[in-house]
Formats: C-alpha cells, structure tokens, sequence
C-alpha cells in the first residue's frame, strides 16, 4: 500500500474508550483506516466508529452497490437476490431516516433575535474567559434516530400469536383499512415500537395481509347481516300485507307499499322488485309442493282401500270400470287427485294383484323341478349301485335289469317326471359303459399285440398275461376284463381267415358300431331338444308368442338345465325353439277358432 497522507483522526460516534482508528488516504486519495495500536489497516470503516444511522442500515438485510456502468442495485445478504428496483424496507428505512433529519434540521436552526435600537455604549474591549478543557468534539449521532432505531421494542411478545396480536393493534391504531397499500401502511407504522414484534419484512408484510384479510371478512359480514336483516324486514311487510298474493305483481302493490319502513330500507327500487319477485316464486314454491304431498297422501290412501278388497281367485280381481263408479264417481274425497292419478294407482295395484299369484306358481314350478332332479339323482344313483355289482355293462339290455328296479321307490317315483325317464338315463350309462369298453379294448389289443390269444385261452391265462402288464391293468374296469377277454378271444380267431375277408369284417363291425353309436347320440339329443323346447313352451311373464325371436327367448333359458345339456350344439337349440313356436302357433289358431264362436254366441273379447 503506497504511504498513506495523515488527516485528522475522526472517531464518528464512538466514544473515548474505543481502539484508537485513523481515517488515512491513499496518493490516489482512496480512504482507508489505520489502528495505532493494532497496526491494523481496512478499507471498510470499523463498527467502532458507526454512527447510529450507520447501523440501521447495516441492519436492514439490503444493500445498495453501484455496478460498473454506474447503475445502482440492491442484493440481500441472506437469500443473495438482486434487483435494480429499491426494495419496500430499503426505501422505507431511508424515507424514515430522511424525515428524522429534516425534524432534527428544523429543530436545531439557530433563533436570531430582532435587534434592539439601544443608544450606542462605549466598548470595552472583551476580557477572557477562564480557560476550561473540553473533551474532543465527535461527531455526534442524531438522538431522535438513535432513540427510534436502537432503543428496544416496548412490546415484548413471547409468541407468534401474540406478535399477530400486537402488529394488528398496531395497523387498527393508525386506522389502516383494506383499500391501503403495504408502503402506505409501512411509512405509517415504521417508527412505532410495535412494528418490530417481528424480525422480517415478510412477516410483517404476511401479518398486514392477514389482518386486511380479517378487516374485509369482517365488512362482508356485516354488510351481508345488514342486507338480511332488510331482507327479512321486506318479506315479513309482504306476509302481513293481505292484498300481497302469490300471482300478484309488482307494479300492482308497489304503491301499497311505499310508505312502509321495510320498503324505504331497500336501497333502490331494481333490489325491491328482485325481492318481491323472490318472495312470490317462494310461495308459488311452498303451495306446489303442499299440492304434491296432499296428492301423495290421497293416493296412499286409495292404494289402501284397493288393497283391502279381498281377492283369493284371478276371477276376483276388480276391473277399472267398478273402481271408477266406487271410488272416483263415488263421492270419496280424494283431494289433490286426478283422473290420470286414479288410473296410475290403479293399474299398479291390478299389476301387483296378478304378480302375487304368478310369483306362488313360479315358486311351486321351481320347487317341483328341484324335486324331479333329485328324484333323477336318486334313480341314477340307483343305477350306479347296479353298475358296482356288475349287474349293468355294455352289453345289459333295459329287459334284464328292469325286475331289479321295478319294486324299488327311487324307479317308481321317477315314472311321469317330465324331462328324461328311467329308460333314458339307463341308456345314457350303457352308452357311456359302451364308449369305455370301446376305450379299453383298444388299449388290451395294443399291449397283447404279440401274445398269441386263442379259443383255447383260458380266462386264468388271460388275467396272468394282464398282470404282467400292471400299467394296463390298472386302467381297467374290473366288470369289462370279462367281456374284454371274450371279444380279444373272437378277434384272434378270426385271423385266421384272409386278409380280405378280416378287412371286411372289421369294416362291418366298424361301420355297424359308428350307426349304433349315432343312433344313440340322436336319441340323446333328441331327447335334449323336447327338454328344451318344453322348457321355452312353459316360460312366464311373459309366455312365448309367435312373434318372438330365438335372440329375445335365449337369454330367458340360458341357465336352465335344457339348455346346458345341449352344449355347443347352437343348431339343436334352434330346433327346439322352432318346435315350441310351431306348438305355440298351433295353439293361437285353436284359439282363434274358439274366439269367433265366442264371438258369435255375444261374449267381447279385449283386445
């Protein structure tokens, strides 16, 4: 550092007992300090030597630099933001320190007193005062800043809620009202002790909001209580008004009215008339729906006499031409009630008098169905039974077991159950019994292909070359190992015929089994289709009509039994539904026979 030039020490509002600083500059006439005592030298100026302004403003977080162009901008030295524009606290601590020197500037110019026209006196020349010392003159900061800016907040607060408490003192006691800005609001309360319960600008800025917040709240109330309380004064003028009617307009009581307080409370004349027509819509409002709730009452009541007619048959059930002549001509009083109410009531109770009786006979179709199909599972367990014992193969025939099951309940009380009947469900074990001999069979032939199996086999042989195969063995059912060794027996003899020929019987038996086996399979699935079709004939509510369609029907039968029998087989269901439309058509025309005699002997048949 080039050696500095000396200037008078200048200790700015420091008291005698701080370190011993000399303001020094440099050639370039660059000032810096120098500690006599320390031999410490700084360009900035020591905090010993602040003055009071001087702290303020190293206490507010922004500071002004210029930049390089001689612009002037402000950063904060917490949050480091920048901005070219002077920050609210900024500029309200300057204008706060600007207004305390002009106070200070006014109140400290000298008074000069008018001069006195007094006869001149001989002068004596002045006598010396006695010398006294004095301590060096400093400059000396301001009192007002000092007691403004440094003294402590009078207000002590221990809480945020009581520092919220005491800022809206503060703002209520300088009359701050919602339509004040924040710098208004700053330049007013800035020098009161209460603007320092909070530290930060923010929060001070967060408090200002919320107790303008609280200020508008608090007006919206009051102003919405006041315009109820005219509101309410308005409607109860119109109630106790008899000449005021639900239909009665606006201009036509207006004059009626005018003198009235509730009326003159309204401010203007567009607000009366938007009240009144509120008024007269709520009335209307309150009548209609007195209307409904009588009406609704009426018609609960005429459901009641309707429900207490006693109907045991479907011949009972009263007809709308002797309710009409009863009850609507019958001078019952039925307020509220039209001609259409009564009809509505009416044609609920008529549809609700048939569903009763309908709901009884589905109930009892549905509990006889679940009876024939346990009385089916019961037969087929019966069956079963016979099948274990061996009583029943492939080759049974219905006239050999038919005095085993003859005398037994679980046969006779499958007799004259609709869908399948004994005989069928035999046929349907002997056709599956048939299919797994055909199975098995296949699978003997296939192992034995090399074991020589003649008329001269005898059955012993026969299971000994079976229990060398334990694999195949247990795939057998014992009641087929006879009729098995049999048919094997009768195949190995014939090989002895030509190939020709042992083809063509083979062909033949084939041929034959595949037409028994169809055969079957028809007599099933015919059997199917008439459970099929029986079961659309007798759906309810609806019954089936000829107009019908298998894509409106199927849904209705898609979970009975019938229908699942016929599994994937779409044409088969097809079928059915056309023999039930063909019998249901069938029976129209008979019907429509029986009418025309009807017809002829006088009776009207509705239509």
């Amino acid at each position: 550092m080039a050696s500095p030039v000396t200037s008078p020490a200048v200790t700015s509002g420091t008291p005698s007992s701080a370190p011993q600083w000399k303001e020094t500059k440099t050639p370039e006439g660059r000032i810096y300090w120098y500690n006599t005592t320390t031999r410490q030298s700084t360009w900035k100026k020591p905090e010993e030597l602040w003055t009071e302004e001087e702290k303020a403003i190293d206490a507010c977080p922004w500071k002004e630099y210029t930049s390089p162009d001689g612009k002037k901008y402000y950063s904060h030295k917490e949050t480091k933001q920048t901005t070219w524009k002077v920050p609210e606290e900024y500029q309200g601590l300057m204008e706060t320190l600007e207004r305390i020197k002009q106070t200070e500037k006014i109140a400290t110019t000298p008074v000069t007193p008018p001069v006195a026209t007094t006869p001149t006196l001989p002068q004596q020349p002045p006598q010396p005062l006695p010398y006294t010392p004095s301590p060096p003159v400093y400059n000396r900061p301001s009192s007002t800043v000092s007691l403004l800016l440094s003294q402590p907040p009078d207000i002590v607060v221990d809480s945020p809620e009581k520092a919220m408490e005491e800022f809206h003192l503060l703002l209520k006691s300088k009359g701050v009202t919602t339509d004040w800005d924040w710098e208004e609001t700053m330049r007013a309360i800035i020098t009161d002790p209460r603007y320092r319960v909070f530290k930060t600008t923010a929060e001070r800025k967060a408090a200002f909001q919320a107790y303008i917040n609280l200020e508008a709240k608090r007006k919206r109330e009051e102003k919405e209580a006041q315009e109820k309380k005219e509101r309410q004064d308005f409607y109860a003028m119109l109630d106790a008004n008899p000449k005021v009617k639900p239909y009665s307009s606006y201009r036509t009581v207006a004059p009626l009215l005018v003198s009235e307080p509730a009326f003159q409370h309204i401010a203007t004349d567009r607000q009366r008339q938007t009240l009144f027509h509120d008024y007269t819509h709520h009335v209307r409002k309150l009548e209609k729906e007195q209307t409904k709730k009588l009406k609704k009452t009426s018609m609960a009541h005429f459901r009641t006499a309707l429900d207490r007619i006693d109907v045991k048959e479907y011949s009972e059930i009263p007809l709308w031409k002797d309710i009409y002549q009863q009850y609507v001509m019958g001078g019952n009083n039925y307020e509220g009630m039209t001609s259409i109410d009564f009809i509505e009531v009416f044609q609920e109770y008529h549809q609700q008098a048939w569903e009763r009786p309908l709901a009884v006979y589905h109930k009892r179709m549905e509990q006889q169905q679940h009876q024939d199909r346990v009385t089916r599972d019961g037969f087929k367990q019966l069956l079963g039974s016979l099948r274990q014992e061996g009583a029943i193969n492939a080759y049974t025939h219905w006239k050999e077991i038919y005095p085993r099951v003859a005398d037994d309940a679980r046969y006779t009380n499958l007799l004259g159950v609709p869908s399948s009947t004994p005989l069928d469900l035999f046929w349907d074990l002997v056709d599956d019994l048939d299919r797994d001999l055909y199975d098995q069979r296949k699978k003997v032939q296939e192992y034995l292909k090399d074991e020589k199996v003649t008329l001269e086999t005898t059955m012993e042989d026969y299971k000994s070359l079976l229990d060398a195969h334990p694999a195949l063995r247990d795939q057998l059912d014992p009641v087929n190992i006879p009729l098995i060794y049999k048919e094997v027996r009768t195949a190995h003899h014939h090989c002895s015929l030509t190939k020709q020929s042992l083809f063509d019987k083979i062909q033949e038996k084939e041929m034959r089994k595949h037409q028994e086996q169809l055969k079957k399979q028809q007599r099933k699935t015919q059997k199917r289709i008439k459970a099929l079709r029986d079961a659309i004939r007798h759906l309810d509510n609806p019954p089936l009509k000829p107009s019908d369609t298998w894509d409106a029907i199927e849904p209705r039968v898609k979970g009975t039994e019938a229908y699942m029998d016929l599994d994937q087989d779409e044409q088969a269901r097809l079928d059915a539904f056309q023999q039930a439309l063909s019998k249901v058509e069938t029976k129209e025309d008979d019907d429509d026979e029986d009418d025309e005699d009807d017809d002829e002997e006088g009776i009207i048949k509705d239509r």
